[in-house]
């Protein structure tokens, strides 16, 4: 049984952390290009071009992101409360959960100071 739930624990950890991945890809992706282009036609609309109507889209990709991460949140709150009610020597939960949390955090503020 200790081999199965930590080979869970193990799992659980190591797909959040690919989740982390994935979602810290996508947002340097729409922080670095997308943000940019969108502000750089803000500015030739500005000076008289053709409106800029991506607004909506960009709106949608970060709320989708900020909605993603909110949910790791919640799922590592659950882990937590899992580690209270279990936790054993090299625990990955308990070896893992500060980074993932710390991780978390700062993508949240990247994409909300952004």
């Amino acid at each position: 049984m200790h081999i199965t739930v930590s080979l869970r624990r193990k799992e659980i950890v190591q797909r959040i952390g690919e989740l982390l991945n994935g979602i810290d890809h996508t947002q340097s992706s729409l922080i670095n290009e997308e943000l940019v282009e969108w502000k750089r036609r803000q500015q030739i609309a500005c000076i008289g071009g053709p409106p800029n109507a991506c607004l909506d889209q960009l709106q949608t990709w970060f709320t989708s992101i900020a909605k993603s991460l909110q949910k790791i949140r919640q799922q590592l709150k659950k882990l937590e409360e899992l580690e209270q009610k279990l936790t054993y020597e090299c625990d990955p939960i308990t070896n893992n959960k500060q980074a993932l949390q710390e991780r978390t955090q700062t993508l949240f503020k990247q994409l909300i100071q952004r």
